[in-house]
């Protein structure tokens, strides 16, 4: 299993969605945002997509691959037996992720958008 950078994928304090938001805004510099009750079933991730996205890491089968430009490129891997947990990738900051198989997330989406 590889260790998952902490910084990139942030593991939230929140366990409900009204928590989450405000998490998520703290982490977007205040910008207010409501988390989606759908899942997201698209495979590619950026800021046009949503600010930032919520992981349900233990959760589905899969792994998420995320960098900015031509960065190195960081690895989630999702499912029950990983123990990832939630994680909040943020996506406004130039970040990009491709999504590989069965991952469960939702969005966090600007208010008023």
């Amino acid at each position: 299993m590889n260790k998952i950078n902490e910084s990139v994928f942030q593991k939230p304090k929140a366990q409900d969605d009204k928590g989450l938001e405000e998490e998520a805004k703290s982490l977007l510099s205040g910008k207010a945002v409501t988390l989606e009750t759908e899942y997201f079933k698209g495979k590619m991730l950026d800021s046009n997509i949503a600010p930032a996205v919520l992981i349900h890491g233990d959760e589905g089968e899969g792994v998420i691959h995320s960098r900015v430009a031509e960065g190195s490129i960081d690895i989630l891997s999702t499912g029950p037996k990983t123990g990832s947990g939630q994680r909040i990738l943020i996506l406004s900051d130039g970040r990009t992720g491709l999504v590989f198989r069965n991952v469960l997330l939702r969005r966090f989406v600007c208010r008023g958008a």
